[in-house]
C-alpha cells in the first residue's frame, strides 16, 4: 500500500459496517455485536447529540482503519483525576494493513480536525503502550501525568499516563 492510495476522511453512518470490520478485527467482539453500536454512536456525532469524531481510512474504497476523538465525558468518566477537554481515542487498523502509515494517517487527520476546535489535546494509555507513546510523540504529546490507577471495572490493571499536546499557533 502507497500512501497515494490512502485516503483519510471524516466518517459517515453508512461506513458503520466497515468500521465494524474493523473493530472486529481485533477479536473481542464480533461485527454483529459492534455493529449497532458503532452505528447508534455515528447517529448521535452526526445529530449533534455526542461531541465526538471519527474518521476512517481507505485503500481503493474499502475501510481499513478508523480513529475517534471525544470532546464529552467519554475519557473523564470514570477517572476524576483527567482534566475535562478533548481526548485522542482508540485507533484500530485491519491486520493486513498494520506498518504501512495507516495510524500515523488517522491521527494527523485527527490532529488537524481538532486544531480548529481546541488549543489541547489529550491522549491516555496504558504504561505499557510503547509504540503508541512513540507515535504521539511525533505529534507533540508530553507525558504530564504517570500512574493513574485503571477505571472501575478494567480487568487488565494496568496503569495509565496522560499526555497533552498543545497546538503552537492557537
Amino acid at each position: 500500500m502507497s500512501t497515494l492510495e490512502l485516503g483519510v476522511r471524516a466518517a459517515v453512518v453508512e461506513d458503520a459496517d466497515g468500521i465494524a470490520r474493523v473493530a472486529a478485527s481485533d477479536g473481542t467482539q464480533t461485527r454483529t455485536e459492534i455493529l449497532p453500536l458503532i452505528r447508534t454512536e455515528l447517529e448521535e456525532i452526526a445529530s449533534g447529540k455526542l461531541h465526538r469524531y471519527t474518521c476512517v481510512a481507505e485503500v481503493d474504497g474499502t475501510i481499513v482503519g478508523y480513529g475517534r476523538c471525544a470532546g464529552d465525558d467519554t475519557f473523564t468518566k470514570g477517572f476524576p483525576q483527567l482534566p475535562d477537554g478533548w481526548y485522542l481515542s482508540g485507533v484500530l487498523v485491519l491486520p493486513s494493513s498494520r506498518r504501512r502509515g495507516v495510524g500515523r494517517a488517522l491521527t494527523q487527520h485527527r490532529m488537524e480536525w481538532l486544531r480548529e476546535r481546541t488549543e489541547i489535546v489529550y491522549f491516555l494509555t496504558s504504561e505499557t503502550n510503547v509504540p503508541s507513546v512513540a507515535l504521539h510523540s511525533e505529534f507533540g504529546f508530553v507525558e504530564i501525568q504517570r500512574g493513574i490507577p485503571p477505571k472501575t471495572g478494567d480487568t487488565r490493571g494496568i496503569p495509565r499516563c496522560l499526555f497533552r499536546a498543545r497546538f503552537s499557533d492557537s
